[in-house]
C-alpha cells in the first residue's frame, strides 16, 4: 500500500493537461482510450497521446511547470512520467512532426524510431519527418544531447544537429539558424521572453563560456558544457 507521501509524490507528477488547443487537436487519455476530440484541460496520462492536424497546434503542461508545445501535424504518446521527485525523468515518443519542450527540472527525451534527443534544462526542439526518417533537434538554451545506437552529439545553448536518415549518426553541432530561431519565437512566448533577458557575465547559474565539442561516442551525451546565451543572439 502506498503511502500518503508516495500518493501526493504520484499526483504531483500526473500531466496537468492539454491548453491552448487550436483547430484540430485529437487525444487518448491513457494506452487504453480512444482518439477523440481534445477538450482544453484534459489530463493525458502515461500512454496517452495527442495529434494536431493542418494549421493546428496544442499545449501541455507537465509536471512543476514543463511544458511541450506540439506544432500542426504532429503527434506524440507520453511514454513515462516518472514519479521521482527528486530527479523526475519523462519521455515521449515523437510520430510524426514538431514539438518545443520547456523543461523545468529533471530531464526529458524525445524519442524517435532513428534517435533520440533529450535535454536536461531548458529548450529543446525536436522535428521528426517519418517518411525522410530524418531527426533535428535544436538546443535553445540549456544541456542537451542527440543520440542513437551510432553515436551521441552533445548541444549547448543556440546548437542543432541532425540524423539523415535511417541508420545514420548524429552529426556534429552546428548553429542554429535564423529560421530555427525564429520557429521557437513564432511558437513559444517563453522562448521569445527567454531571448529578450540578458544574462550578465558571471550571473550565478549561468551557462559557462563555449569549450567546443563535437559528436559524443559511448557514454553521457552531455559532455560539453554551453556556450554564453545574450539577450537577442547566441554567441
Amino acid at each position: 500500500m502506498k503511502t500518503r507521501d508516495q500518493n501526493l509524490a504520484h499526483l504531483a507528477v500526473v500531466a496537468r493537461g492539454l491548453r491552448e488547443l487550436v483547430n484540430d487537436v485529437g487525444a487518448r487519455a491513457s494506452a487504453a482510450g480512444d482518439i477523440a476530440p481534445a477538450v482544453e484541460g484534459e489530463v493525458i496520462a502515461p500512454g496517452g497521446l495527442a495529434r494536431t492536424g493542418a494549421g493546428s497546434q496544442a499545449r501541455l503542461d507537465l509536471s512543476e511547470g514543463t511544458i511541450v508545445r506540439l506544432a500542426p501535424e504532429s503527434e506524440f504518446t507520453l511514454a513515462e512520467l516518472s514519479p521521482d521527485m527528486r530527479n523526475p525523468v519523462t519521455r515521449l515518443a515523437l510520430a510524426a512532426g514538431q514539438l518545443w519542450v520547456i523543461l523545468s527540472g529533471g530531464e526529458l527525451k524525445v524519442e524517435t524510431p532513428v534517435g533520440s534527443a533529450t535535454v536536461r534544462g531548458s529548450y529543446l526542439g525536436v522535428n521528426f519527418d517519418p517518411a525522410l526518417k530524418t531527426l533535428l533537434a535544436t538546443c535553445l538554451e540549456g544541456t542537451c544531447a542527440l543520440e542513437n545506437h551510432l553515436g551521441a552529439t552533445p548541444l549547448a545553448n543556440g546548437q542543432a544537429a541532425s540524423i539523415a536518415g535511417e541508420n545514420q549518426p548524429p552529426s556534429a553541432p552546428r548553429p542554429m539558424t535564423n529560421e530555427e530561431i525564429q520557429q521557437w519565437t513564432q511558437a513559444s512566448p517563453e522562448a521569445q521572453q527567454l531571448l529578450l533577458t540578458p544574462t550578465p557575465p558571471g550571473t550565478p547559474g549561468a551557462p559557462p563560456p563555449p569549450s567546443g565539442g563535437g559528436p559524443g561516442g559511448e557514454g553521457d551525451p552531455f559532455g560539453a558544457p554551453p556556450p554564453t546565451f545574450e539577450a537577442g543572439h547566441i554567441n
